[in-house]
């Protein structure tokens, strides 16, 4: 495997998962995202985040599967972030489009809190 080699890992525990992702996402990587999105897919999930802290960058081939993901969640209804995007690939993806404002946060742990006070206060909303 080379150094730039596309990479995935996928954590799954109380209807949360994190899909880290590990490279540089380009047309060479198409099929390990399709499978990503098979693996992320088989998980029965409230929240998913997609980590993007070691992406190198992303070219407009890639962009799809990306997008693709995140229907994957909406249609769950699940909660979705998506986080730790470098500059240059949160201008790319959002140039493309499929950045939403409140889906953004800088790293995994206020992903992960983010989701933790939205479940909180779903709670209390419906125990009212």
């Amino acid at each position: 495997m080379s150094a730039f080699e596309f990479q995935y890992f996928i954590s799954e525990k109380n209807g949360f998962v994190v899909a880290s992702l590990v490279g540089q996402l380009d047309q060479n990587c198409l099929a390990k995202l399709e499978e990503m999105s098979a693996d992320v897919s088989g998980h029965q999930f409230r929240k998913l985040i997609l980590n993007f802290r070691d992406v190198s960058g992303v070219t407009g081939d890639a962009v799809p599967a990306i997008a693709r993901l995140q229907r994957l969640a909406r249609e769950r209804e699940a909660d979705l972030r998506v986080c730790g995007l470098r500059p240059e690939v949160k201008d790319r993806l959002h140039r493309e489009g499929i950045l939403r404002p409140h889906e953004l946060t800088d790293n995994l742990q206020t992903a992960l809190q983010s989701m933790i006070a939205v479940s909180r206060s779903s709670a209390s909303k419906r125990a009212s």
